[in-house]
């Protein structure tokens, strides 16, 4: 069945688009900013609002209807939060994504404290206020240690410290500036003469559907493809299949997209070192495309995701917001468009 797909980014999504194109749907992209939120003590009359100029900018199908949401970036802030909270909570719209999802991922130490809550291995970490429990965690956690900002992506707010000194005054500067650090044991990936390495899996509805490893410059300890642009087509082990797929599981996102970065040392155990809301799409699409796999196709896979979710649901809120919507448009579209008002309408 067709389906009219809401895509929450910021940025063009194009890939997507086309793939719910190739599919029969009819997906488009509107950024999270647009959009209001109202709430009534009357039930199932929460509404969600949009002005008319945003709306023929960004949608501009007078038949369009919220059947389903696909969240690709801008979702941290509070106000993507709040509006993606009412869609799925509020308005029974079926999202790819929970906002409980995504601030659990946007944070390393609640992350990792999921994780660890369901068993699963991670470095050892350690989260202290103040620097008395610095040289006690240096001890136990052994030098070079691993310092990360609790909110960081892509490489950036993670350091490899060296001595107790510099551990000092780095947990000093981010304290000066209120920064949550978190500090992590160093999980040795790659000998001497090679680079740094971990491995990046997508899960897609709780479930495993391709992986990359990737590699960190010469000489930099941080494996992630941002920085080095340097990736290749994975097949993980069972495993690291059975890790990604239970981190899905403990961080809230068995039902959504999610990437799962693992580190596995030397003597071949693997840890869990993050899970990402938003996982890119460039490098995973490079190495699958490079090894010869379009079954495999992320933006194919992951429309088909979300066009299913509407189907495991009874959507009795949301079918009577159908009706609001599709009597709204009509209105608009029979409405001289200079004439109207430029005040919010709602979905």
């Amino acid at each position: 069945k067709s389906m009219d797909i809401l895509i929450l980014s910021d940025s063009s999504q194009k890939q997507f688009v086309d793939a719910a194109e190739k599919l029969g749907h009819r997906a488009v992209v509107v950024p999270v900013s647009v959009f209001s939120v109202g709430l009534s003590t009357r039930k199932g009359y929460d509404k969600l609002y949009i002005s008319h100029e945003e709306f023929a900018y960004y949608i501009g199908h007078d038949d369009f209807v919220i059947e389903t949401v696909l969240c690709r970036g801008g979702m941290k802030s509070k106000h993507a939060l709040a509006v993606l909270r009412h869609l799925s909570e509020n308005m029974g719209v079926n999202c790819s994504h929970t906002p409980d999802f995504i601030q659990t991922a946007s944070n390393q130490l609640i992350t990792l404290q999921k994780l660890s809550a369901a068993k699963i291995p991670i470095p050892e970490t350690r989260f202290i206020s103040g620097g008395d429990g610095l040289t006690l965690a240096a001890q136990e956690l052994k030098l070079p240690l691993i310092v990360k900002t609790t909110v960081g992506s892509q490489g950036t707010g993670v350091f490899k410290i060296t001595d107790e000194e510099s551990l000092m005054w780095c947990f000093r500067a981010f304290q000066g500036t209120q920064t949550e650090i978190i500090l992590q044991k160093t999980i040795v990936t790659a000998k001497d003469s090679e680079d740094a390495n971990d491995i990046r899996l997508w899960c897609i509805g709780g479930k495993f559907h391709a992986a990359m490893k990737r590699y960190a410059l010469a000489g930099d300890f941080r494996a992630n493809a941002s920085l080095s642009g340097r990736c290749e087509f994975y097949t993980p082990t069972s495993e690291q299949i059975e890790l990604a797929e239970s981190a899905a599981v403990a961080v809230g996102a068995v039902d959504s997209i999610v990437g799962v970065d693992i580190m596995t040392d030397l003597d071949g155990n693997s840890y869990v070192i993050e899970v990402n809301s938003n996982p890119g799409t460039t490098y995973i699409t490079q190495a699958i495309e490079k090894a010869k796999k379009p079954n495999l196709d992320i933006f194919c896979a992951v429309i088909n995701f979300v066009a299913r979710k509407k189907q495991k649901r009874k959507l009795t809120v949301k079918n009577k917001i159908d009706l609001n919507v599709m009597d709204l448009l009509k209105q608009i579209n029979t409405t001289n468009y200079n004439m109207v008002k430029k005040n919010v309408e709602l979905f």
